[in-house]
């Protein structure tokens, strides 16, 4: 029997290296039984094929869907390749999660959620400067991305036929024809090199599954919400990649009369009855709505153990995070949601801010619940600026008189905008968002104030975080960042580069912790600093700069357990060929006693 050993998050303390440690993993041990099965996608491959190794892969999601997996069973995409659909998840048992990952080497798998319209006869002219697509969709089209020139620009939705007046625009017919209609001087596969429609449907469904790890792929152009379902439990999303989702109308089903003309579009969102579930080392860019979002809408429900961190966001076009849902019972529930090392860049930001015809924008919005909270952890993020702050929503947090101020642990996080005028946090002292509220800027003086009426966020900062490149989207801090060590010890181990928490005196603020590098006053005090190559690794590594005070190299698997131990040789590789796969932690003693400590994994 093989066994897996995920990280789940819970509380817990463990003792590991012969050093206590607050860890948010406790170790959760996956026995996989010999009838644990992994089916391989390829788009060379084919449906009628058994799927149970790279050789005789299946070829489509249609297959996936449409088959029955065992507890403990794999799903594999092979890197490099796309297709276009969504994945239906299925859940497994206590212990025998149905993982959907990646195999081979090359760019994640691609899951898109739009079609194609690239040929001329893709398209009729159907009036003065209107085309129409040849053929139908089921579902409402979210958004269409357009690419020309080498640029790619967004559509822009309209409600009405009598509304395509400008390049760009478009509308979907759901009442008549079903078909696509945009305005275009001539036919439309003419004037782009490329024509995604994004069409107005969960990318991937969850509703009712109990342990179900999605990790390692790539999805976007989605009209609709990506990930997204209720009532489930033990559900882990990471090392994902989601972009360009959302636009779709909310009416899609035509269940109101007359249609509110409202979009939406999440990454990843939890509803109603759901606990237990892990979002973390993801990159989530370019919402028409929020990044990430707990909501209940229905009574007597509870939201519980909600653990959210090391993810990458920007680019929101309404919120980072939201809480949004009502109660009318007064009996529902959120109770330890934890949102912790993230690095949130520009709420109110992106192709999806500009669409807005209601211009929001705040990293945490809380404005719309009047569901119970508890135990509700903001701490070690980065907040950085957003583009309507200053206009009518601020920077980092917005919140309404009902929520239960109490219950927020709001603390140690950065928050910064790029003027001292622009709006820090609100809070609405009435139900309506029109009603007289406290407003708080960045200048300095109000930022105490804000620490001093909330009572929170004594030890946050306000300050430039200082990343490397935020333009090329590179969120590592540099070295005079005024986040680096402002952290608080909380429960994760790892930062988004699976390097260890902290790298030095204390942890880092956002979802990179900044490495230490070698110098001399380091060396001088024995460190053993070190960098593991390659990570991931099929058996054989290096460590690269590891100081002259390194005496010994020690890798424990996650049981804690020592599998091997080495004396440091420059330029030697080691081994951990004949290990199972799996985490690993690579512990670089110097004589002095102190170490440094690295994350490695085995395929």
């Amino acid at each position: 029997m093989h066994i897996i050993v995920l990280l789940f998050a819970v509380m817990s303390y463990s003792i590991l290296f012969n050093k206590c440690i607050r860890v948010l993993f406790c170790l959760f041990v996956l026995p996989i039984g010999l009838s644990a099965k992994s089916y391989f996608i390829d788009t060379l491959g084919n449906d009628a094929q058994a799927g149970n190794s790279p050789a005789l892969a299946w070829k489509t999601l249609e297959k996936v869907n449409g088959f029955w997996f065992a507890a403990g069973d794999s799903v594999k995409f092979k890197c490099g390749q796309s297709w276009r659909g969504n994945i239906k998840g299925k859940g497994g048992s206590a212990g025998q999660y149905i993982v959907f990952t990646s195999y081979g080497l090359g760019a994640k798998p691609l899951i898109l959620g739009s079609v194609n319209k690239n040929k001329s006869s893709d398209w009729v002219n159907d009036s003065t400067n209107v085309w129409r697509t040849t053929v139908t969709f089921d579902s409402d089209i979210g958004n269409i991305i357009l690419s020309a020139n080498g640029s790619t620009s967004m559509g822009h939705k309209k409600w009405a036929k009598v509304d395509l007046k400008a390049q760009g625009d478009f509308w979907y017919d759901r009442s008549n024809t079903k078909t696509l209609m945009v305005y275009a001087a001539q036919n439309p596969a003419e004037l782009y090199s490329d024509m995604e429609c994004a069409i107005n449907t969960y990318m991937v469904t969850f509703a009712g599954q109990q342990y179900m790890v999605v990790e390692n792929l790539e999805f976007k152009y989605g009209g609709s919400y990506c990930i997204k379902g209720s009532t489930a439990s033990h559900l882990i999303f990471q090392n994902l990649k989601i972009t360009y989702m959302g636009g779709g109308d909310v009416d899609h089903a035509q269940k109101y009369s007359p249609s509110r003309n409202i979009r939406w579009g999440n990454a990843i969102e939890f509803n109603g009855n759901s606990h237990d579930m892990i979002v973390r080392n993801n990159e989530i860019g370019e919402m028409y709505d929020c990044a990430v979002g707990c909501e209940m809408f229905v009574d007597h429900a509870s939201m519980y153990n909600i653990y959210f961190y090391n993810n990458i966001i920007y680019n929101s076009g309404l919120a980072s995070l939201d809480f949004w849902g009502y109660d009318n019972s007064n009996t529902s529930t959120y109770n330890n949601i934890h949102f912790e090392n993230n690095t949130c860049y520009d709420a109110g930001a992106g192709w999806g801010y500009e669409e807005r015809p209601d211009k929001h924008g705040a990293h945490v919005d809380l404005s719309f619940t009047n569901i119970a909270n508890t135990e509700i952890y903001f701490r070690n993020n980065i907040f950085y600026s957003s583009s309507a702050a200053g206009k009518n929503y601020p920077t980092y947090l917005i919140y309404k008189y009902n929520t239960d101020v109490a219950a927020l642990t709001l603390n140690y996080n950065a928050v910064f905008t790029e003027k001292e005028t622009q709006l820090l946090a609100v809070l609405y002292t009435n139900d309506s968002i029109v009603d007289p509220y406290i407003v708080f800027t960045s200048g300095k003086s109000d930022v105490l104030n804000f620490k001093s009426l909330s009572g929170k966020d004594a030890n946050s900062i306000y300050g430039d975080p200082v990343f490397v490149d935020a333009a090329q989207r590179d969120f590592h801090l540099s070295e005079n960042s005024s986040s680096i060590d402002a952290g608080t010890s909380v429960d994760v181990l790892f930062d988004f580069d699976n390097n260890a928490r902290p790298s030095d005196n204390a942890f880092d603020l956002g979802a990179y912790e900044r490495q230490l590098p070698l110098s001399a006053a380091l060396l001088e005090e024995g460190e053993a600093v070190n960098f593991i190559y390659p990570n991931p690794t099929s058996g054989l590594f290096s460590i690269v700069g590891i100081s002259d005070a390194a005496e010994r190299i020690e890798v424990f698997n996650v049981l804690g357990e020592k599998v091997s131990e080495f004396l440091v040789q420059k330029n030697l590789n080691y081994s951990l060929i004949g290990q199972s796969s799996g985490v690993y932690f690579v512990k670089a003693i110097a004589s002095s006693g102190k170490f440094t400590l690295h994350r490695l994994l085995l395929q």
